[in-house]
């Protein structure tokens, strides 16, 4: 994974429409070192999640930490939200 494959992924998330596809970086040390989104699907009803953590730091609880963040944000916000998978 080169400097350029991951200016190519940056750009392809600041492309996605943010009102279906929102998508951050996860942080830890002033570093980043992963990322996590959500799509909805079905009129907002579904939210679809996905992330992805350096393998060096797996088991922190970084993924737990931002996709619980994530979770709180999308149910407050999208009302019309049942379930995410």
């Amino acid at each position: 994974y080169t400097r350029m494959h991951a200016e190519q992924f940056v750009s392809a998330m600041q492309a996605l429409d943010d009102l279906v596809h929102r998508a951050w970086a996860i942080v830890h040390d002033n570093l980043v070192v992963g990322g996590i989104n959500i799509r909805f699907l079905l009129e907002g009803r579904i939210g679809e999640m996905g992330w992805s953590v350096a393998p060096w730091l797996w088991g922190r609880g970084l993924a737990t930490e931002a996709a619980q963040a994530v979770l709180d944000s999308a149910f407050t916000t999208h009302r019309e939200l049942v379930r995410v998978r």
